[in-house]
This record gives structure tokens, sequence and C-alpha cells, in this order.
């Protein structure tokens, strides 16, 4: 250890180590998570290639289809704060009665 004139309590590693488990639950959330992610990239792709097809058979301007666009992130926002309280109480209650049984 380096002798410096810091007081003892400076040294936070010599006092407390913290050990870190992996539970298998939380590759499911990041598994779900990253195919939700997956969907959203496939569906923003869509978008690129039919423009001009999009723009000829609605007649639909610039402004438009790039609104269109945006209602994806728009949405998003509304859904949130719902969302995330159905993941806190309803998703959790699940795992938590699948791994007590």
């Amino acid at each position: 250890m380096i002798r410096t004139s810091l007081p003892k309590s400076y040294f936070v590693y010599d006092v407390l180590q913290e050990f870190y488990t992996t539970y298998g639950r939380r590759w499911y959330v990041v598994g779900l998570f990253a195919f939700f992610e997956l969907h959203q990239c496939l569906v923003w792709n869509v978008f690129g290639p039919i423009a001009f097809t999009v723009k000829a058979a609605y007649g639909w301007s610039d402004g438009t289809l790039a609104m269109m666009l945006n209602w994806g992130c728009i949405m998003f926002l509304f859904c949130l704060v719902p969302l995330t309280r159905y993941c806190s109480v309803v998703v959790c209650g699940v795992i938590k009665h699948v791994h007590d049984t």
C-alpha cells in the first residue's frame, strides 16, 4: 500500500470489499430489452426503402413522412411511465413467484 498523509478512513478498499452475484433473471431482462430494441430497429429500417413509394401512393410530403417516423419516439414518452409501473408491479411479481416455486 502507498503511504500518504491521508487518514486511514480514506482507504475504502482496505475496509470494505463488495462481491457481486449474477442472477439468471437479470439475463432475462437484458434479453427481453435486446429483443424489443431489435424489433424497434427493424421497424425503423422499413421506412427508408419505401419512402418514395409512400409519397407516391398516399401523397404524403417529406414532413408527413418524417412525422410518421417521429410518432414512435413520441409514443415512447407517453408509454414510459405506465410501462415502468407495470413492470415494477406485475412482471417483478411474476418473476418472484417463478423464482420461489
